[in-house]
């Protein structure tokens, strides 16, 4: 397939379309705290380290959201540059300068780092970015962990976003599925930041299935929580 997603764990995945590929909060820790968060698993850390295993694409960017560990350690970003070279890395933003900025860094690649609030008021001073991915004209919106009560995205309404990446509690809350509703053509939806079996002591899983049912969303919602699951991305 030509346009595909693969999903890494937890926030992490690879976009691939028509040839680029960018990876997006790919390198994280996992934690087994309050909230439980999957490690990457064994073979596809090695995946994506060694540069002689070729199960994954290389990434040509590789982007975070924001810098919280189960979305960026800068161990393993050191670690994957060691024996990697993609075309550029675009590091958590330390600025609190502009809510959003986009980057061209190649003819058919455009980024958005859209500016917004982290959930939860224990977090309202970190720097978070939702992000929009543009290749090819294909559109793919990560909001990462969003505060979908206070955030409308409502400037990215006129966008014909191809697929959104939201977390279970966005895709649970009906403050979220109203942001969902602002786009009126039809888009994928994949919820990510998701538990794997082992590790979902609070049945994460088996609430998005069941929000599934219930806002009617069966067709249109990819459940990312598998290892090695691969998603075909829809033209």
């Amino acid at each position: 397939m030509e346009n595909q997603i693969y999903f890494i764990g937890n926030a992490g995945v690879i976009v691939q379309i028509r040839g680029i590929t960018v990876m997006i909060d790919g390198l994280y820790r996992g934690s087994k705290k309050e909230y439980p968060v999957s490690q990457i698993p064994p073979h596809l850390y090695k995946d994506l380290i060694d540069v002689r295993r070729n199960s994954l694409p290389k990434p040509d960017y590789i982007l975070f959201s924001h810098n919280h560990k189960d979305h960026f350690s800068e161990t393993m970003l050191e670690q994957y540059l060691e024996s990697h070279t993609p075309r550029k890395v675009f590091l958590p933003n330390a600025s609190r300068g502009t809510k959003s900025h986009i980057c061209h860094p190649a003819k058919n690649v455009e980024i958005q780092f859209l500016r917004t609030r982290h959930l939860g008021k224990i977090f309202q001073d970190v720097i978070h970015n939702c992000i929009l991915l543009k290749i090819h004209g294909i559109s793919l919106l990560f909001t990462s962990d969003v505060d979908f009560f206070s955030e409308s995205l409502e400037e990215l309404k006129y966008e014909e976003i191809r697929g959104i990446f939201v977390n279970p509690l966005f895709f649970h809350s009906e403050k979220g599925q109203k942001i969902l509703k602002q786009w009126e053509h039809p888009f994928q939806i994949f919820v990510y930041h998701v538990p794997f079996f082992k590790d979902d002591r609070y049945h994460m899983q088996s609430m998005v299935r069941k929000d599934m049912e219930q806002y009617q969303l069966q067709e249109r919602t990819v459940l990312l929580c598998e290892s090695n699951q691969i998603e075909e991305l829809p033209e």
